[in-house]
């Protein structure tokens, strides 16, 4: 078969596509785990392209006009939910990379002053260009740069004859590197470099020194990393400034509504204007403008917790003018402590009954401060950070208190402590640190007082990450749980579900939850809102252990029941195609195996005859055979033999229809359940008579399977052949060989001989030619064990038998 290159590719489904483009991206849409493969040639002869098990690949070199299969299997050799098994799959062409994609491609930038018309840029489908002369990562730290370029000629004389400055914006453009090359194909020299300081980062503005005039440079553009995101930015080209560039911009001394801008310049003494605003304003048009003298700026009025961003130029005036604009660099407000941030302030926390919270409250340690002359909580890694919350103990004196994940929170570890008493003199009860999900808390308290109030402190681990949080009380459920869980009316694909419950329901709403045998509660398929206490399951897989559980909702008052079960069921096979008389497969009677199977049977309504037959079977699955005897003038015997554990009890029929009524010619049995019968005899069958034959296992619970079943008859046995001699020679014979001798056998052109050890067993069968009436064959007797065995010879009508002894 063809060769799979990952996971096993025992259910693929396949696809095929006339490639318009050397490139294409083959996409899987779905809820499962798939592989797809590529392929290319013919169904006789394929050859594989490339794999992927991610979902969304692009292949790439590949041929238009030429066909491409695809082929698409599970990863698992497990069989997939009909959920994850189903998958779209579409064949889309991917954006070319821009023009600019190689330096053979680069776009021009002049070299003008002022950067009032800069060039738009992007790097959007951009690739890796392979390096000549140069290694990645430049000053960044991309190892594989998405990248694009462009070139700019240094003026003859004057400024911007050996040097510029380079001016960007946008985050896209993450590194700068200049480069000399005598042409496009390179090798190219790196003349200067500058990045961004961490992913998804401006580089800033690149002043470069030492250039020769009237000579052609390189400019390459990409992120700071390699899985930078992509997009578009601006660049230009300038004489280098007379009037120092500032630098070293930082911010310091912040609050929630104030900071302390600051930076350097290595000459010149101002004045500077400053821009600031939230991030993404228009600098000159948006936010707010100042000029001061020193190098720093005390900025007042800020709204909490925003981000702000501040650009800085330097006036010098006169012929000098003005500094290249730098910035921007952004900084975060602090954020105002939550209402909750101390003991007395704490929000109450309402208590649900249930095992899990139904509603959860959303908490936050952003802006939070730490709490002094309290009791250190006794758990966690407290470093401050902390907010409160009150609970009055309920009814029953047990109260559990969970930690949880709020979506697109950067807090995952939480600490939790509780205290009784007042905030003025608080006693740690308990703390947990891991005892939730992840790594949030979870804390059973029991024996407590009901009505009694307790203060929660939720704090994050080592008070480094900040965000919101999910934080609930609940308190043990009343709702009754389901029971007498059951499964019943059970096809092929189908089971209906059924369970009690103790009266007055209190909500009447159900949820269950089923899967294949063995999986894990939480990880099976789950439906909901149930008003009924039965249900019927549909779109099951044939002959597959299914189970199930079942648990009550009674509202957020006495919240969820446990889950009750599991309870198991198998679906059934379809019925076998010989499962009733009427179907009952044809039975050669020359001697030749039957290969069938149990599988799928059901117990035939009895007509004529009466379960158990000669085994201990009530209610036996059984299938069905037809056999005719073979032409006679006398009663004939059948030889009936039977292979496989599925094939415990054999009843032999006559019958004027198949519709019946039956009646019982023999019976035979194995010794045990799950045993075959093996070999029997039935004598007195009558010639050119059609017999039904019921197989079962031996019990009615025995493995049902595959089994193997043979018939062959002796009809009107003699010793000798009317008008005609048998014989054989040597007999006895110690030399391993033997030869049958005919003559007088008119009317044939074959005869056929059976040889049968002592248990009356065939060993050998043999068609012999005959010619005139005559034949003289070796026997084939070689690798016989010793003993006495019986010749069977079919000549037309007639049956001779012989001795054959073996020394």
């Amino acid at each position: 078969g063809l060769a799979t290159p990952v996971g096993t590719a025992d259910d693929d489904v396949w696809y095929k596509f006339v490639a318009t483009s050397t490139a294409h991206t083959v996409t899987l849409t779905g809820t499962g785990d798939y592989v797809q493969e590529l392929l290319s040639g013919t169904c006789a002869g394929l050859t594989s392209v490339a794999y992927s098990d991610p979902n969304v690949k692009t292949y790439f070199g590949l041929t238009a006009g030429t066909t491409y299969y695809v082929r698409v299997y599970s990863y698992s050799a497990t069989i997939p939910s009909t959920a994850a098994a189903a998958f779209t799959i579409c064949v889309t062409t991917p954006t070319p990379p821009p023009a600019n994609d190689d330096p053979c491609g680069a776009v021009v930038i002049p070299v003008a002053a002022g950067c009032t018309s800069p060039t738009q840029g992007s790097n959007v489908s951009a690739t890796t260009t392979t390096p000549s002369g140069y290694t990645n990562p430049g000053c960044g730290i991309a190892t594989a740069p998405i990248d694009v370029w462009f070139k700019f000629t240094t003026a003859a004389s004057g400024p911007g004859s050996t040097g510029v400055s380079i001016i960007t914006t946008g985050t896209a453009a993450g590194q700068l590197r200049v480069f000399s090359a005598a042409s496009c194909t390179g090798p190219f020299t790196q003349v200067a470099c500058k990045a961004g300081t961490a992913v998804n980062t401006n580089a800033g503005n690149l002043d470069v020194s030492g250039l020769t005039a009237n000579t052609t440079y390189y400019v390459f553009v990409s992120g700071y990393s390699s899985s930078d995101a992509t997009g578009a930015f601006t660049l230009c080209v300038t004489p280098p400034p007379t009037c120092a560039t500032p630098g070293s911009l930082a911010v310091t001394n912040v609050t929630g509504t104030s900071v302390t801008l600051g930076w350097s310049v290595s000459s010149g003494t101002g004045p500077f204007t400053v821009n600031y605003g939230p991030v993404g304003f228009t600098p000159g048009t948006q936010g707010t403008t100042t000029t001061v003298t020193g190098t720093s700026l005390n900025v007042t009025g800020l709204t909490p917790g925003t981000q702000y961003q501040f650009y800085v130029t330097q006036n010098c005036g006169g012929a000098a003018g003005n500094s290249v604009r730098v910035g921007p660099v952004s900084f975060s407000t602090a954020a105002l402590p939550p209402t909750n941030d101390e003991c007395a302030t704490a929000t109450t926390l309402p208590v649900q009954s249930g095992l899990t919270c139904q509603n959860q409250l959303t908490g936050t340690n952003v802006g939070a401060t730490g709490s002094t002359g309290i009791p250190a909580p006794g758990c966690s890694s407290y470093s401050g950070g902390d907010v409160w919350y009150v609970v009055t103990v309920p009814a029953g004196g047990t109260l559990t208190l969970e930690t949880d994940q709020d979506s697109g929170s950067n807090l995952d570890d939480t600490g939790l402590a509780v205290y009784s008493g007042t905030c003025g003199a608080l006693t740690v009860v308990d703390c947990n640190d891991d005892g939730g999900n992840g790594f949030f808390s979870l804390l059973t308290l029991t024996g407590r007082t009901p009505g009694e109030r307790l203060y929660v402190r939720v704090f994050e681990y080592g008070n480094n990450e900040f965000g919101t949080f999910k934080i609930c009380a609940r308190a043990p459920s009343n709702c009754p749980a389901p029971s007498a869980l059951t499964a019943t009316n059970i096809t092929t694909t189908t089971a209906t579900l059924s369970w009690g419950t103790s009266a007055p329901t209190p909500s009447g709403t159900f949820d269950i939850e089923y899967g294949r045998q063995g999986f894990i509660l939480g990880q099976g398929t789950v439906v909901t809102g149930l008003t009924a206490t039965t249900y019927t399951l549909t779109g099951l897989s044939l002959d597959t252990d299914y189970c199930f559980y079942v648990r009550q909702n009674c509202g957020t008052t006495s919240g969820s029941s446990a889950y009750t079960g599991p309870e198991c069921f198998r679906t059934l096979l379809p019925p076998a195609t010989n499962d009733d008389p009427c179907t009952a497969l044809t039975l050669p009677a020359n001697g030749t195996a039957v290969t069938s199977t149990t599988l799928g049977a059901t117990t035939t309504a009895p007509n004529g005859y009466v379960n158990p037959g000669c085994s201990t079977s009530n209610n036996p699955k059984d299938v069905w055979f037809r056999m005719t005897t073979p032409n006679g003038t006398g009663a004939t015997t059948g030889t009936f033999t039977l292979t496989g554990s599925a094939a415990g009890q054999v009843r032999v029929f006559t019958a004027a229809a198949c519709a019946g009524p039956f009646t019982q010619v023999a019976c035979r049995a194995s010794t045990g359940s799950n045993l075959p019968v093996g070999s029997f005899t039935v004598p007195g069958m009558l010639p050119n008579t059609t017999y039904y034959l019921m197989v079962a296992g031996y019990g009615s619970n025995d493995a049902r399977g595959t089994f193997t079943i043979a018939s062959s008859f002796v009809t009107a046995t003699r010793n000798e052949l009317p008008g005609g001699e048998v014989s054989v020679y040597p007999n006895p014979s110690n030399t391993g060989q033997v030869t049958l001798q005919l003559r007088g056998a008119a009317g044939v052109s074959t005869a056929t001989a059976v040889l049968l050890n002592s248990l009356g067993q065939s060993v050998r069968r043999q068609v012999l030619p005959v010619v005139g009436g005559a034949a003289e064959v070796p026997l084939a007797v070689q690798g016989l064990a010793h003993g006495v065995y019986t010749l069977r010879l079919q000549v037309g009508d007639y049956t001779v038998t012989r001795k054959i002894v073996l020394e």
